[in-house]
């Protein structure tokens, strides 16, 4: 049997490579020549860590993993602020956890498919087709690829979902925020930070940012999209975006004026039509970062005949959830393995309807919680900025650290295959 992925993330490398781990014929198109340079950090646990371990990838990304031993506060003028113990806050996952870069991930991911799995990069089909005999895909080139199964891991801006599912306006809920993920060789300001993370927060913006002991400096440059609102915003390249985080704290300005060496920072938005994503503030190359909008895609079904969504392009849960990559993971290796036990072409169906019985539960209670408390990640009034750093000072406290961690994130197993 054979299958076609939409998408070489983390949820189209799992699928395609627990797909192909069962027998099945998998090829996979992606949009982007080359795997993004800038992503966040994946943070692994519960289903993720679960799935992980199952695809015996554990011990590879165990050396890869970095987490910072203390979260801490940095004021404009270089002072240390609150800050608290991240062994207190991840013990609730029971040793359990493992946070490295999202980029690091895909490309373990990737390195794991079987030689039987075909990807092809810079390659974004012009139509989609399914019905009951199968789905096409039909290329830029000319050809056909025909499938007995359409997997839709193309993202928050799924083209797949347009085609089959309906319009972004129908299913994306936007959170009012922007973020752009930065990664930047930078020994220096990594030895400065000393195993810490440091967030850095003004009103209507924040940063989160650490450092990898090869020496990439991480970031998370996020704004509440009321700041991001003025006129010419919504077309402005990263650059731009990046620059209202100017003078929020040193270490953010050293890793922004590393990040302004790169030449392709501040080149204009052009419309890009291999990747219509619609929360884009600005399409982007593989080597500069791009602001997208952080949203949860609520959808009544991700299947329908021959074709399923996984993802973010099904039930994206957003960065602000902390789950974004784990459940790709678990997501994406859970319908693998569910596909892979069928035998027959007219079983995709069912399998495909199972799948999503067992694993919505799994994404229902991190989006709820995301929607829930979205507005607390960007302190929006002065009073915001105060309650933030009191927070801080309360998660050093034992015992509350592990305690909010549980009440944040849930629980978070996912079904058993």
């Amino acid at each position: 049997m054979r299958a076609l992925v939409i998408g070489a993330g983390i949820a189209g490398l799992a699928a395609a490579g627990a797909l192909a781990r069962g027998g099945w014929e998998v090829e996979i198109l992606e949009a982007r020549t080359q795997r993004p340079e800038h992503q966040g950090m994946a943070d692994l646990f519960g289903a993720g860590y679960d799935a992980l371990e199952a695809i015996g990838l554990l011990p590879a990304a165990s050396a890869r993993s970095s987490t910072p031993f203390r979260i801490e506060l940095q004021h404009p003028d270089g002072r240390p602020g609150p800050g608290y113990p991240t062994a207190r806050f991840y013990g609730a996952f029971g040793g359990r956890h493992l946070s490295l870069p999202a980029a690091d991930l895909e490309a373990l991911l990737e390195d794991a498919l079987p030689p039987t799995v075909r990807l092809r990069r810079g390659c974004a089909p012009e139509r989609l087709e399914a019905d009951d005999g199968g789905t096409a895909a039909w290329l830029p080139d000319g050809g056909c690829v025909r499938a007995d199964v359409l997997v839709g891991a193309d993202g928050l801006g799924s083209a797949v979902r347009r085609t089959f599912f309906g319009p972004d306006a129908e299913c994306v809920r936007d959170l009012g925020l922007r973020v752009a993920d930065v990664s930047v060789h930078a020994p220096g300001l990594v030895q400065e930070l000393r195993g810490r993370g440091l967030v850095a927060d003004g009103i209507g913006r924040t940063v989160q940012l650490c450092g990898l002991p090869d020496g990439r400096a991480m970031g998370a440059f996020i704004e509440h999209s009321a700041a991001a609102a003025r006129p010419g915003r919504p077309d402005t390249d990263a650059g731009t975006f990046l620059d209202a985080f100017t003078g929020l704290a040193p270490a953010t300005d050293s890793l922004l004026g590393l990040l302004q060496k790169s030449p392709a920072l501040h080149q204009p938005a052009v419309p890009d039509s291999t990747a219509p994503d619609p929360t884009a503030l600005g399409p982007a190359s593989a080597g500069e970062p791009e602001a997208v909008a952080a949203a949860v895609v609520e959808l009544p079904r991700w299947s329908t005949g021959r074709v399923v969504l996984i993802g973010d392009a099904a039930c994206a849960v957003s960065f602000v959830s902390s789950q974004e990559a784990g459940l790709a993971l678990a997501g994406g290796a859970f319908l693998g393995a569910a596909l892979a036990r069928t035998r027959a072409p007219e079983q995709v169906p069912g399998a495909l309807a199972e799948f999503e019985r067992r694993w919505r539960p799994t994404v229902r209670g991190p989006q709820r919680l995301v929607k829930r408390y979205a507005h607390k990640a960007v302190p929006r009034t002065r009073m915001n900025l105060l309650d933030r750093r009191f927070a801080l000072r309360v998660l050093s406290v034992p015992g509350i650290a592990r305690a909010s961690a549980r009440q944040l994130l849930g629980p978070i197993r996912g079904p058993v295959n």
